[in-house]
């Protein structure tokens, strides 16, 4: 009997049978000679090897070595169950046999080959997937990439435009736009007050004009000249980034800049149209300075003179011409008089006139050519400067009477007479000049800038000029 839990061939299968002695010995009915090998059958079962019974069993053929064919040897185990007719062997059990591929019936002939499509189509997704997600990826860049990239872009430029603003600021800050925007012209009103009851064109007197606070103010605004020449930046500046408006910060700081951009060109023009009237204000002050210095020379020097006058009011003084004749002659004059008489003073007295009146008229002629404020004041100027040009000729003419003119040149003789008669002329047409020449300048003044004197157009000129600072300040201020 077979071995029913044997998973192979039965036990009676001798394992150790050499493969070229089985079935050597064959009958008759074969038609094989002994030791002869059967005829294998192709495709049908080999000889020896287990063959499948219709019930599903296996057998194996055993056959005995013939009589001529050498015992086994006793090295080699032998069958320990005799050798019998062919015995059933199971088959292995289920979880031992090999799972065979299902046959595929025969393709026909007449049928065409058809291709394998499952490795092609394997390759074609294998190169189609990558290219895809290649394709997808740029796709994604093209479109997000950039806009990242414009996003920065436009940051940094916001950024950028906010560090200018900070030194824009830094330079057109309140703080020092303040003064400009409130400029003072008050304080040079009263200042130019009260100097001018002593100073100015006309004025002739041995009185200093107080030109203290005068010169203060004028201090003061020409000293905002120079901080106004510092007022100087370039305006802010958006760099202009296509898209960029999508950023927060730089939408803001577009915004930003069009809302202050009538500041930045304030601020650009706050140079050039500050510097016209400071200027004009500048000249003014050097003008008026230049007055008020000479006011202030001409008080010493018109003191000097007067004390060269050593005939007072209503003193006589008698000069004899010979023994029988004399000339007697009294002063009218209410600052006295000089000595005709003694010729050494006399001419004492003409050079004092000349450092009072003929330095005066020069001085006061070279600030109107100097320090003419405007184009517009420069007629008036040219009359003022004509006034005392004409005043130096005058003022000469009367110390050259002083020196030169002998007393005797007077008509009469033994009475009061006058001992001087070309110098008294030549005062009383320096005094009929003057008045002549003030009247003209004033009248050219007046037609220019509505004021009679040049002290009242240089007042008026000054607050004008100082709104025009004020004006250009304030629309910077934020």
């Amino acid at each position: 009997m077979a071995d029913e839990r044997a998973p192979g061939p039965s036990p009676a299968y001798d394992p150790w049978q050499q493969p070229e002695r089985a079935g050597l010995d064959a009958g008759p009915a074969t038609g094989r000679q002994p030791g002869q090998e059967p005829p294998r059958q192709p495709g049908g079962p080999q000889p020896g090897a287990p063959v499948r019974n219709p019930d599903g069993s296996w057998t194996v053929e055993v056959h005995p070595p013939s009589a001529g064919q050498p015992p086994a040897s006793s090295a080699y185990p032998q069958p320990r169950r005799p050798l019998t007719a062919p015995t059933p062997v199971q088959p292995p059990a289920p979880w031992m046999q090999q799972q065979q591929p299902p046959s595929m019936p025969p393709a026909s002939a007449s049928e065409p080959a058809r291709p394998r499509r499952g490795p092609r189509i394997g390759l074609i997704l294998g190169i189609a997937l990558p290219v895809a997600a290649v394709a997808i990826g740029g796709l994604v860049a093209a479109l997000v990439v950039p806009g990242v990239l414009v996003d920065r872009d436009a940051q940094a430029a916001a950024d950028d435009y906010a560090a200018q603003v900070a030194d824009w600021e830094s330079v057109y800050s309140d703080t020092a736009l303040q003064p400009l925007a409130e400029l003072d012209t008050a304080s040079f009103d009263a200042g130019l007050a009260t100097a001018a009851a002593s100073m100015g064109s006309g004025s002739y007197d041995d009185v200093p004009a107080d030109a203290a606070a005068l010169e203060s103010s004028c201090a003061d605004l020409t000293g905002l000249s120079g901080h106004a020449a510092m007022l100087t930046a370039p305006a802010p500046s958006l760099r202009v980034v296509e898209g960029g408006e999508r950023n927060d910060a730089y939408a803001q700081a577009l915004a930003d800049q069009t809302a202050a951009g009538a500041r930045y060109d304030a601020a650009a023009a706050l140079a050039d149209q500050v510097a016209a009237p400071f200027d004009a204000i500048d000249r003014a002050c050097g003008l008026l300075l230049a007055q008020a210095a000479a006011d202030a020379q001409l008080a010493t020097d018109y003191a000097a003179y007067l004390a060269t006058l050593t005939v007072p009011q209503g003193g006589t003084e008698r000069f004899d011409v010979d023994a029988t004749r004399w000339i007697e002659f009294t002063c009218n004059a209410s600052i006295g008089c000089a000595s005709f008489v003694d010729r050494a003073a006399r001419a004492a007295s003409a050079d004092a006139w000349d450092a009072a009146f003929v330095r005066y008229n020069q001085a006061m002629a070279q600030s109107y050519r100097d320090h003419c404020p405007t184009a517009d004041l420069q007629a008036a100027c040219d009359a003022w400067a004509a006034m005392h040009d004409q005043g130096v000729q005058l003022a000469a003419a009367v110390s050259a009477a002083y020196r030169d003119e002998d007393v005797t040149g007077g008509a009469a003789y033994g009475g009061d007479a006058i001992p001087a008669p070309d110098a008294a002329a030549a005062l009383d047409a320096f005094v009929a000049g003057d008045e002549a020449a003030f009247a003209s300048a004033s009248a050219t003044t007046s037609s220019a800038t509505g004021a009679t004197t040049m002290l009242g157009a240089i007042s008026t000129l000054v607050r004008t000029e100082g709104q025009a600072i004020r004006d250009a300040a304030s629309a910077v201020r934020a």
